[in-house]
C-alpha cells in the first residue's frame, strides 16, 4: 500500500496546456489556473475522514466522505489509470442487461479523473450537468464547475506525490444481516472473530475456496458456488441461476457494446445505494482492460480467439467453467448471447466455441479447476 499518512508538497512550475484525447470525445479536459487560484480550506482533521477500502499492486482505493478515490501507486503509471477511467466512462452509457432482466450487474458511476503532474481534470460534461456530484470541499474561488471539480481533489493533492486519481461512486457494503451470516457460515473457525465482509467476489467457477493464513481478506471475501448455495438456501441471496445469467449478459455487453475485453474485472456482491438492506451485484476494476486494435471497430475474429479468450481465462474464477454439463454454464451462455445481441450472434458463437475448446484442452492437460 502506498503511504498516505504524510502530506506531500506539489512540485512543478504550474499547469501545462493539453488537448483532449480523440478517444475521449464525450469528456471535457480542464486545465485550471495555478493552484493558488483555488482556495480550499483543508484541515488536518480531514485526514481522519480518509479510510482505505482496498489496495493492490497497481493502486489503492480510499473512502472519503462517502465517495471513492482510486490512487495509482506509481506516477509512471498515471496513463494506465487514465485509460481505466476512460474505459469505465465509456461503459457508463450502457445498462449491462436488457430491461426484461430481473437482475443485472451495475457499474460504479465515475465522476472525474485528475493528474497532478499535468494539472488536468477529465469528466463527462453532459452527464455531469444532468447529475451534478456533491462538492466534498467548499472553495472560496470555485466560481466555475471546472474549478469546483478541482477543489474536490484538494486533499489528495496534498497527500500524493504526483500520482493520478479518479473519483467514483463508493460501493455500499454487503447488508449487515447478510454479512453476518456469511461470516458465520463461511469464515474458517480461526477467523470468525474478524469483521463481517464488506464486498464478496462471486466465484461461480470454483467449488470451494479456503481463505486461510495471511491471504484472508474480509473486505473482498471469495464466495464460491458451495458457499453461495448455502446462503441461497437460507433465502439471503438471489438464485445462482439468475446471477450467472446476468453475469453472462454483462460480459456480452462489455465485449460487444463497450468493445472492452473485461480482462481482470471483478464481479462482486455489495449493497444497494438506495436501500441498505438489499444486496446488489457490481462489476468493478477496469485497469487491465483493452479495446480492439483498430479504433472504433469491433473485435476481429483473430482477436476473439486470442485476446477475449485469454482475458476470460486470466480472470479470477467468476464465470462458470465452459464445459458441457457444468453447473450454471448453460445460464451464463444464454445470458452472454442476450448481451451480445442479434447482430453479434455469430461473433458471440465464435467466442463461446473458443472458450469451450480452450477448457477442453486445459482439462486434457489436467490444468483447470
Amino acid at each position: 500500500m502506498h503511504p498516505v499518512s504524510q502530506p506531500h508538497s506539489r512540485g512543478g512550475s504550474g499547469p501545462s496546456i493539453t488537448t483532449a484525447s480523440p478517444s475521449v470525445s464525450a469528456s471535457a479536459v480542464v486545465n485550471s489556473q495555478a493552484s493558488d487560484d483555488i482556495v480550499v480550506d483543508v484541515c488536518d482533521a480531514d485526514l481522519y475522514s480518509l479510510s482505505i477500502l482496498g489496495s493492490g499492486s497497481f493502486a489503492s482505493v480510499y473512502d472519503f466522505r462517502g465517495s471513492a478515490f482510486k490512487v495509482v501507486h506509481d506516477p509512471g503509471k498515471n496513463s494506465l489509470l487514465r485509460k481505466e477511467y476512460e474505459h469505465l466512462e465509456a461503459l457508463q452509457a450502457y445498462r449491462l442487461a436488457s430491461v426484461k432482466c430481473p437482475l443485472y450487474f451495475r457499474l460504479p458511476t465515475v465522476q472525474a479523473y485528475y493528474d497532478p503532474r499535468s494539472d488536468e481534470v477529465l469528466y463527462d460534461e453532459l452527464r455531469y450537468r444532468s447529475r451534478r456530484p456533491p462538492a466534498l470541499f467548499e472553495s472560496s474561488s470555485a466560481s466555475s464547475e471546472k474549478n469546483r471539480l478541482k477543489s474536490t481533489f484538494t486533499l489528495f493533492r496534498r497527500l500524493c506525490a504526483g500520482q493520478a486519481i479518479y473519483w467514483m461512486q463508493c460501493l455500499p457494503p454487503v447488508p449487515y444481516d447478510i454479512a453476518k451470516e456469511i461470516r458465520s457460515l463461511c469464515y474458517p473457525e480461526p477467523f470468525r472473530t474478524q469483521p463481517a465482509p464488506t464486498i464478496c467476489r462471486l466465484y461461480f467457477g470454483r467449488d470451494k475456496t479456503k481463505p486461510t493464513g495471511r491471504f484472508f481478506n474480509q473486505k473482498n471475501f471469495p464466495l464460491d458456488r458451495e458457499r453461495y448455495r448455502e446462503l441461497q438456501g437460507m433465502n439471503f441471496l438471489p438464485r445462482a441461476q439468475l446471477v450467472v445469467q446476468a453475469m453472462g449478459e454483462a460480459l456480452g455487453r462489455i465485449h460487444w457494446q463497450g468493445l472492452n475485453d473485461a480482462r481482470d474485472v471483478e464481479f462482486v456482491l455489495a449493497g444497494d445505494p438506495s436501500d441498505g438492506t438489499e444486496p446488489l451485484s457490481w462489476v468493478i476494476d477496469f485497469n487491465q482492460t483493452s479495446s480492439p486494435a483498430t479504433p472504433n471497430a469491433t473485435w476481429a475474429p483473430h482477436e476473439i480467439s486470442q485476446a477475449l479468450v485469454r482475458s476470460f481465462f486470466a480472470n479470477d474464477p467468476y464465470y462458470p467453467r465452459p464445459r458441457a454439463g457444468e453447473p450454471l454454464y448453460g445460464q451464463f451462455k444464454s445470458g452472454y448471447y442476450d448481451g451480445a445481441g442479434h447482430r453479434n450472434r455469430d461473433r458471440a458463437t465464435l467466442f463461446l466455441y473458443a472458450i469451450e475448446e480452450e477448457q477442453r484442452m486445459q482439462d486434457h492437460k489436467g490444468g483447470s479447476d
